[in-house]
């Protein structure tokens, strides 16, 4: 890739180019080919940390299905499976912001802070200011890489542009065309989409087979606000990541320089998620009751509970709404009760009738919260039951 420079020399010479202008197109092209030396780096670690979280995730699967077949002998413990999805939950926020660091550069953990705040080419991304209204900034984090794709083909501040500012497209393209340069780009591009999509496809199947095996399963992929909630019978897991503050320790950041398949291999271990520690603000612990276990630990917060147990006459739908899905029936009303606690409604559901709570006496934070917060999730919810 110093053919790069060593080309731009020569034509700089029969360009006859001014001084200032050809030491601000040599400052661009020094950064070009730090920021292509290091994103191959990257891609080629992100490719191995892609297929060891598939192998992973595959594996977690077998269990699944394992566990489902052996019904009379369930030699994996619910809890024990709760724990394998919470780790392959932390594996999944590392690949999101592994992805996130390729794209734009945005250094969300420590080793990839210091790295930004340590290269000889800063990144140029915030200089992109702020949106049409007035307020809003293109690139919001503090701190970014330098070395990522937006770092280079940004249609504002990208030094793709910067160059052809300095030099006029015409003299880019000849530059470009003789070196042969962004045809790498090309590569890592088709690369990351195909990585990228087996990722997509191994996330999918893994959610069908907790659908498929455990019970219903609501995913929500959205940047930095990731949840996941899985039912199963009485059982329910809820993985929720809080923003920023889901942060890996150690020098190496999201995707550390020389990590190996077999470096992956130890970060991807079902049993255990290793090569990491979450940062966060600490280890949190509260029994809500004897049923209901939340936690905070590495920036997620993890919710193990018990959902109250239907009463005489029940129904799976009303298993449903009582953890907030689809709360109001449709069924017809067929009598009220006074009581102490409240008023009691029956309703009709099919030829039982159900004792279910009413509407108006759900409290903040009852079942009615945690309908809103998921219905609040909107298109971007996979719900699969």
């Amino acid at each position: 890739m110093s053919n790069l420079l060593s080309t731009f020399q020569t034509l700089s010479t029969k360009w006859s180019l001014p001084p200032s202008t050809h030491a601000k197109s040599l400052q661009t092209l020094k950064h070009s080919v730090h920021l292509q030396t290091t994103l191959l780096i990257l891609i080629s670690s992100f490719k191995k940390f892609v297929k060891q979280f598939i192998s992973t995730t595959s594996e977690i699967k077998t269990r699944l299905e394992t566990r489902h077949e052996n019904i009379s002998n369930r030699h994996e413990s619910l809890p024990s499976i709760f724990s394998l999805l919470r780790n392959w939950f932390l594996l999944l926020l590392r690949l999101r912001d592994s992805q996130t660091y390729l794209q734009s550069g945005e250094a969300r953990h420590i080793g990839d802070v210091a790295r930004s705040k340590s290269t000889t080419f800063k990144s140029l991304l915030k200089s992109k200011g702020v949106q049409g209204d007035g307020y809003t900034s293109y690139f919001k984090s503090e701190f970014y890489s330098g070395a990522s794709w937006d770092e280079y083909f940004d249609d504002k501040v990208g030094l793709r542009v910067r160059l052809i500012k300095v030099l006029g497209e015409g003299k880019v393209n000849k530059l470009m065309e003789r070196t042969f340069f962004e045809s790498k780009f090309d590569e890592w591009d088709e690369s990351y989409k195909t990585n990228s999509q087996n990722l997509e496809t191994s996330i999918s199947t893994l959610l069908t087979s907790i659908s498929r095996y455990l019970g219903p399963v609501e995913f929500l992929g959205r940047d930095k606000e990731e949840k996941m909630k899985v039912t199963c019978g009485l059982d329910q897991l809820i993985l929720h990541r809080l923003g920023d503050d889901f942060a890996l320790k150690g020098e190496g950041g999201v995707l550390p320089e020389g990590f190996g398949k077999k470096e992956w291999k130890r970060v991807c271990e079902v049993g255990e998620v290793r090569g990491w520690e979450g940062e966060g603000k600490g280890k949190k612990r509260k029994v809500i009751d004897e049923d209901e276990d939340e936690e905070e630990d590495g920036g997620i917060k993890v919710l193990e509970r018990k959902i109250e147990k239907v009463r005489e006459g029940g129904s799976l739908e009303m298993i449903k709404r009582e953890v907030g899905v689809g709360i109001i029936t449709t069924g017809e009303d067929v009598g009220r009760e006074e009581t102490v606690g409240g008023e009691k409604v029956w309703r009709k559901e099919g030829d039982k009738n159900v004792e279910v709570l009413a509407v108006d006496d759900v409290e903040e934070d009852d079942v009615e919260e945690e309908k809103r917060e998921f219905l609040a999730w909107g298109d971007e919810l996979l719900v699969l039951v």
